[in-house]
C-alpha cells in the first residue's frame, strides 16, 4: 500500500500534468470503487471542471475541483494511478478514467478495493499529520499514552491517531529509534519517546527524497529497496539477522540486537 512518502511524490508529480487543466471526459469502469456516488453523478461532477489543487491527507489524495468539490482517492492495497494517452488500450483492471484532452488519468485496481468519493467527512477521521507543526512532542506523548495497553507499532500505524505511516515505514522508524515494535507504547521512557519523535521526522523526510529520486516523475510505484530493515535479511548497523514476526496480523521486521 502506498504510504506518506509515496503519496507525497505522486502528488508532486501529478501537479504539472493536471493542475489547472480542464477535465474533458470521464468514465466509470468499476462502479464498486465509487463510495456514495453513482457513476452518472460522478461523471457529471467532474466533466468540464478543472483541478485547482492536489493535496494529501494521510493515505488519501485530494483533488480540488473548480466547482469547490473535492475528489478524494484512497488507493488502498493494490490500487495505482497511470498517466496514459487516450488511444492506449483500456485493460480489465481499470476502474476510473478522467480525461484531460489527449491524456488520461486512470485509476487501476485488480481487486477494486480502492475508494473514490466526494465525501469530505472522511478527511475528518484521519489523525495528525506528522510533518506539520501541530505534530509536537507533547501531542505525540499524548497519543502514546492514550491507552495503557497496545504495542508501539500499532499506535504509530493507527490512522485515526497519526496519518500516513504504514507497515513499511513504521519498521524503519522503530529501527532508527532503536525500539522494539512489540513494546507497550504507554510505557516508553521519556528519552525513548523523544528518539521516536525525531525518528518519525527523519525517516519520513529522508524517504520522501529517496522516493522522489526513484520515481522520476511517475505517479505509481512503491520504492522500498533503500529501506534498512523492512523485508531485509541483515541489520545494516550490527549485521545481526533481521527477525520477522506477525504483529497485529502484519509482517513486522526488526533487529533483535539493536531494538530493545
Amino acid at each position: 500500500m502506498p504510504e506518506l512518502p509515496d503519496l507525497e511524490i505522486y502528488k508532486e508529480n501529478l501537479k504539472p500534468k493536471i493542475l489547472n487543466k480542464k477535465i474533458t471526459g470521464a468514465s466509470v469502469h468499476k462502479s464498486k470503487v465509487l463510495k456514495n456516488t453513482l457513476p452518472a453523478d460522478f461523471e457529471r461532477e467532474v466533466i468540464g471542471k478543472s483541478v485547482s489543487n492536489i493535496q494529501r491527507r494521510g493515505k488519501m489524495l485530494i483533488f480540488s475541483l473548480s466547482s469547490d468539490k473535492k475528489l478524494i482517492a484512497h488507493l488502498m492495497l493494490y490500487g495505482q494511478m497511470n498517466w496514459q494517452r487516450a488511444e492506449d488500450e483500456i485493460d480489465s483492471e481499470t476502474c476510473i478514467i478522467i480525461e484531460f484532452g489527449k491524456n488520461q488519468l486512470r485509476f487501476v485496481d485488480s481487486t477494486g478495493w480502492m475508494h473514490i468519493s466526494f465525501d469530505e467527512k472522511r478527511l475528518e477521521k484521519v489523525g495528525m499529520e506528522p510533518l506539520l507543526a501541530q505534530f509536537t512532542i507533547e501531542s505525540f506523548q499524548e497519543i502514546l499514552k492514550r491507552k495503557q495497553l497496545g504495542d508501539v507499532k500499532g499506535r504509530l500505524t493507527d490512522q485515526k491517531l497519526i496519518a500516513g505511516i504504514g507497515n513499511a515505514y513504521v519498521d524503519e522508524i522503530l529501527w532508527e529509534a532503536k525500539i522494539n515494535p512489540s513494546r507497550v507504547a504507554s510505557l516508553l521512557k521519556e528519552k525513548e519517546v523523544e528518539a521516536l519523535f525525531k525518528s518519525i521526522q527523519k525517516v519520513i523526510n529522508e524517504s520522501i527524497r529517496e522516493v522522489r529520486k526513484r520515481l522520476k516523475g511517475e505517479i505509481f510505484g512503491e520504492p522500498r529497496e533503500f529501506l534498512a530493515v523492512h523485508r531485509k535479511k541483515e541489520c545494516p548497523n550490527c549485521f545481526a539477522k533481521i527477525r520477522r514476526i506477525e504483529l497485529n496480523k502484519k509482517g513486522t521486521y526488526f533487529c533483535p540486537r539493536c531494538q530493545k
